[in-house]
Protein backbone atom coordinates (compact mmCIF):
# COMPACT_ATOMS: atom_id res chain seq x y z
CA UNK A 1 0.00 0.00 0.00
CA UNK A 2 1.26 3.46 -0.95
CA UNK A 3 2.03 6.22 1.66
CA UNK A 4 0.74 9.53 0.65
CA UNK A 5 2.36 12.81 2.00
CA UNK A 6 -0.63 15.35 2.55
CA UNK A 7 -0.14 19.35 3.74
CA UNK A 8 -3.12 19.74 6.87
CA UNK A 9 -3.98 22.92 6.54
CA UNK A 10 -5.68 24.86 10.00
CA UNK A 11 -7.25 27.96 9.38
CA UNK A 12 -5.71 30.18 12.69
CA UNK A 13 -5.97 33.49 14.37
CA UNK A 14 -7.41 35.51 17.43
CA UNK A 15 -10.26 33.45 18.77
CA UNK A 16 -12.65 36.70 18.39
CA UNK A 17 -11.82 36.94 14.54
CA UNK A 18 -12.35 33.21 13.64
CA UNK A 19 -15.67 32.57 11.58
CA UNK A 20 -18.70 31.39 13.08
CA UNK A 21 -18.78 28.60 10.90
CA UNK A 22 -16.07 26.31 8.94
CA UNK A 23 -16.57 23.43 6.39
CA UNK A 24 -17.16 19.98 7.44
CA UNK A 25 -13.96 18.97 9.04
CA UNK A 26 -11.93 22.06 8.35
CA UNK A 27 -9.45 22.93 11.84
CA UNK A 28 -9.68 26.35 13.62
CA UNK A 29 -7.48 27.07 15.92
CA UNK A 30 -7.55 30.29 17.72
CA UNK A 31 -3.77 31.49 18.59
CA UNK A 32 -4.56 33.48 21.55
CA UNK A 33 -6.40 30.87 23.72
CA UNK A 34 -5.18 27.80 22.15
CA UNK A 35 -8.88 26.20 21.58
CA UNK A 36 -9.24 24.19 18.74
CA UNK A 37 -12.57 23.65 16.89
CA UNK A 38 -13.43 21.64 13.79
CA UNK A 39 -16.48 22.46 11.35
CA UNK A 40 -19.70 20.91 11.11
CA UNK A 41 -20.55 23.18 7.79
CA UNK A 42 -23.59 24.81 9.63
CA UNK A 43 -21.12 25.96 12.55
CA UNK A 44 -18.17 24.83 14.33
CA UNK A 45 -17.62 22.69 17.53
CA UNK A 46 -14.77 23.00 20.03
CA UNK A 47 -12.89 20.06 20.57
CA UNK A 48 -12.28 19.88 24.27
CA UNK A 49 -8.64 19.45 26.44
CA UNK A 50 -9.14 17.17 28.96
CA UNK A 51 -6.36 17.29 31.57
CA UNK A 52 -5.42 15.17 34.42
CA UNK A 53 -4.88 16.37 37.96
CA UNK A 54 -3.34 14.70 41.08
CA UNK A 55 -3.77 16.03 44.69
CA UNK A 56 -3.08 14.69 47.92
CA UNK A 57 -5.91 15.35 50.86
CA UNK A 58 -6.09 14.04 54.46
CA UNK A 59 -9.39 13.37 55.93
CA UNK A 60 -10.41 14.52 59.22
CA UNK A 61 -10.92 11.73 62.48
CA UNK A 62 -14.47 11.25 61.70
CA UNK A 63 -12.77 10.16 57.89
CA UNK A 64 -13.86 13.32 55.88
CA UNK A 65 -12.60 15.65 53.40
CA UNK A 66 -13.58 17.98 51.29
CA UNK A 67 -11.14 18.72 48.20
CA UNK A 68 -11.78 21.97 46.51
CA UNK A 69 -9.99 21.81 42.83
CA UNK A 70 -7.80 24.92 42.84
CA UNK A 71 -8.43 24.75 39.02
CA UNK A 72 -12.09 24.50 38.24
CA UNK A 73 -13.18 22.11 35.70
CA UNK A 74 -15.96 22.69 32.79
CA UNK A 75 -18.43 19.87 34.50
CA UNK A 76 -17.50 17.52 37.30
CA UNK A 77 -14.69 15.10 36.61
CA UNK A 78 -13.72 11.50 36.51
CA UNK A 79 -12.73 10.95 40.42
CA UNK A 80 -10.18 8.12 41.57
CA UNK A 81 -9.33 7.78 44.83
CA UNK A 82 -6.73 5.44 46.67
CA UNK A 83 -6.42 5.48 50.43
CA UNK A 84 -3.23 4.92 51.80
CA UNK A 85 -2.48 2.77 55.03
CA UNK A 86 0.44 4.87 56.91
CA UNK A 87 0.43 3.14 60.78
CA UNK A 88 -1.14 -0.23 60.34
CA UNK A 89 -2.12 -3.11 58.06
CA UNK A 90 -5.42 -2.91 57.84
CA UNK A 91 -7.27 -2.40 55.02
CA UNK A 92 -8.20 1.18 53.81
CA UNK A 93 -11.09 2.58 51.76
CA UNK A 94 -12.16 6.04 51.00
CA UNK A 95 -15.60 6.46 48.20
CA UNK A 96 -16.74 9.78 46.89
CA UNK A 97 -19.35 11.46 48.42
CA UNK A 98 -20.21 13.92 46.30
CA UNK A 99 -18.21 15.18 43.14
CA UNK A 100 -18.58 18.47 41.10
CA UNK A 101 -16.78 20.90 38.98
CA UNK A 102 -14.95 22.91 41.75
CA UNK A 103 -15.25 19.83 44.67
CA UNK A 104 -14.75 16.29 46.07
CA UNK A 105 -16.02 15.27 49.09
CA UNK A 106 -14.34 11.77 50.55
CA UNK A 107 -15.36 9.59 53.27
CA UNK A 108 -12.34 7.01 54.32
CA UNK A 109 -12.58 4.20 56.61
CA UNK A 110 -10.44 1.02 57.64
CA UNK A 111 -11.83 -2.63 57.78
CA UNK A 112 -11.15 -4.67 60.94
CA UNK A 113 -12.37 -8.52 60.97
CA UNK A 114 -14.52 -7.87 58.21
CA UNK A 115 -16.34 -4.28 59.27
CA UNK A 116 -15.70 -1.61 58.16
CA UNK A 117 -15.03 1.39 60.77
CA UNK A 118 -14.46 5.14 61.24
CA UNK A 119 -10.89 5.78 60.67
CA UNK A 120 -11.00 7.44 64.20
CA UNK A 121 -7.49 9.02 63.00
CA UNK A 122 -6.58 11.17 59.73
CA UNK A 123 -6.43 8.92 56.77
CA UNK A 124 -4.13 10.11 53.37
CA UNK A 125 -6.12 9.58 49.96
CA UNK A 126 -4.30 9.88 46.84
CA UNK A 127 -7.03 11.68 44.55
CA UNK A 128 -6.99 11.52 40.49
CA UNK A 129 -9.51 13.82 38.09
CA UNK A 130 -9.69 13.71 34.43
CA UNK A 131 -12.27 16.15 33.08
CA UNK A 132 -11.85 19.50 30.79
CA UNK A 133 -10.60 22.57 33.19
CA UNK A 134 -12.74 25.76 32.69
Amino acid sequence: MATATVKLRIRRGVAANLPASASVGELLLATDTGELWYGTGAGRRRIPHKQTRGYTVTTNGSGLATLTFPEAFVSPPVVQLTAVSEDDDRPNSAEIESVSATQVVIRSWRTGNGLAVNTERPMTVHVTAYGELA
